[in-house]
């Protein structure tokens, strides 16, 4: 036998860590692929459809994401806004999942892209609550600002009870 230098000892206890530690990774990497793509199966194997807000993500991130806003069907900055962020995949429409509220259900873009080129289409949901006024505080309003309490409560109590 040939005997073994100190610096051969932890030149062999180098490799060792860095073989432990590729190992690793690859185990990790193959579990989050697995996850990736069992998650868009339902339990017999096949695709599953993607609801109207379905993101964009190719692989699974963490951490996950739900994204929501109100917009005002009457404004048309806020209506191009929330059209141009699902266009282009930004702002809310950038996270795994998001929902646009407001007093009507309108057609905002496209969403999710399948390799056959379709794409889901995504609406606005509807928000019932009225359009408020601006606030006035020399007429005596507490505010200057939009009265608009009572439309995020309903939003708050859509996106509670939606499944």
């Amino acid at each position: 036998k040939k005997a073994t230098t100190a610096k051969e000892k932890a030149t062999t206890t180098e490799q060792k860590a860095t073989t432990a530690e590729q190992t690793t990774a690859t185990s990790e990497k193959k579990s989050d692929t697995t996850i990736a793509k069992d998650e868009g199966k339902d339990k017999k194997g096949d695709a599953k459809k993607p609801d109207p807000s379905f993101g964009w993500p190719a692989e699974v991130y963490w951490p996950r994401l739900f994204c929501w806003s109100v917009m005002n069907k009457d404004n048309p900055q806020e209506v191009s806004t929330m059209k141009m962020q699902v266009k282009l995949h930004i702002g809310i429409s950038s996270c795994e999942r998001f929902a646009v509220l407001s007093g009507v259900r309108m057609y905002l873009g496209e969403g999710h892209k399948w390799k056959n080129g379709t794409a889901v289409k995504v609406y606005s949901w509807r928000n019932p609550a009225k359009a408020v006024p601006m606030g006035n505080l020399q007429a005596g309003d507490e505010t200057n600002s939009f009265k608009n309490t009572e439309i995020f409560i309903n939003a708050w109590n859509i996106l509670l009870s939606s499944k």
